[in-house]
């Protein structure tokens, strides 16, 4: 739903006085009270701004704000081989949302003073209005590359010129939409399952096995968002660990033409040295029994270990400084 209203102030001969012809200048400008971002489910409400420079004003018909939002998607793919490989490109496009509102009708206006071409004077005029936004949008993205996508939106005010060869004016303004947060009832503390590897010395020679298991504080996460990892490992190898890396990443997959993409990127990480976490250290000999047996005690440690950390805060991974859109 929206509405628009508008007032000017014209003149020279008046506002509906003048004739208009090819050359007439006209200017439009969008400004949004709330600034250029934006949340789903949010009243957006701006003004519009008509400035005719010319003496004898412009002929035109009505001036229109709308808002609109597309998906774009390419995927770019390959046939043949050798000398007869060749590159091509699918595209994808769907609109997410169009709206408009009708601002002000000059010809409406014309006819209500008796008739005649609907002129809008020289002068300044402002047009107020404004929209909810639709609660489900997605949020603005892009992700850049051969193959990429891209949600945007825009806000987009158009004042429709009458007569010979005489062309629109259009003016747009890009809104950077952020969904709606997530209700605080979605979000469940979620369990990574140990996983034990047994350790081998150039693929044969039996060097024991490690688990790694890990937890989040929640599985709903958005940008700016502090996230509480916790991970807990068993060394029963000989083999000394390097470190462990704690990594938040963001996948995005779309299509275009039957193809699909992807692309992954690092929003956050932690690393830590093998000499702070417990369990980490190497063993100065394998144990002895049944590998499956000592893969569940190590899982059982883990477990109790991550329960701890848990309720102790764990790991604090911040997006504060990684932005959950592409670049």
């Amino acid at each position: 739903m929206g509405k628009g209203e508008g007032k000017g102030e014209g003149k020279g001969e008046g506002l509906f006085g003048a004739g208009g012809f090819l050359g007439s200048a006209a200017r439009l400008e969008v400004q949004l009270n709330e600034g250029t971002t934006a949340t789903a489910g949010q009243m957006l409400s701006g003004t519009v701004y008509l400035s005719v420079d010319a003496a004898e004003g412009v002929k035109c018909d009505q001036v229109k704000v709308s808002f609109s939002g597309q998906e774009r998607t390419t995927v770019q793919y390959h046939s043949g081989s050798g000398k007869h490989r060749k590159t091509h490109y699918a595209h994808g496009q769907r609109n997410i949302i169009a709206h408009e509102i009708d601002l002000y009708s000059f010809a409406a206006a014309a006819g209500a003073m008796g008739g005649g071409d609907a002129v809008a004077a020289q002068g300044q005029y402002q047009f107020a209005f404004s929209f909810q936004l639709p609660a489900g949008l997605p949020s603005t993205m892009s992700v850049s590359g051969s193959s990429h996508c891209a949600v945007s939106y825009e806000v987009n005010s158009r004042l429709y010129r009458t007569g010979m060869l005489s062309r629109d004016v259009r003016t747009s303004q890009t809104l950077n939409v952020s969904m709606q947060p997530r209700s605080l009832s979605m979000q469940t503390p979620t369990l990574a399952a140990p996983n034990t590897q047994e350790v081998k010395l150039c693929c044969c020679f039996n060097r024991g096995s490690m688990t790694l298991g890990a937890s989040v504080s929640s599985n709903v996460l958005g940008t700016d968002d502090a996230l509480s990892a916790s991970f807990a490992c068993k060394n029963n190898s000989t083999t000394s660990l390097n470190g462990i890396t704690v990594e938040l990443s963001e996948m995005v997959h779309w299509r275009a033409g039957g193809h699909s993409a992807s692309r992954q990127r690092v929003l956050a990480s932690a690393r830590y040295e093998p000499a702070s976490v417990e369990g980490a250290a190497a063993v100065a000999q394998i144990a002895r029994g049944d590998a499956e047996r000592i893969g569940e005690l190590a899982s059982r440690e883990i477990f109790e270990r991550l329960a701890a950390s848990q309720k102790a805060g764990g790991a604090v991974l911040s997006l504060a400084q990684a932005q959950a859109r592409h670049r």
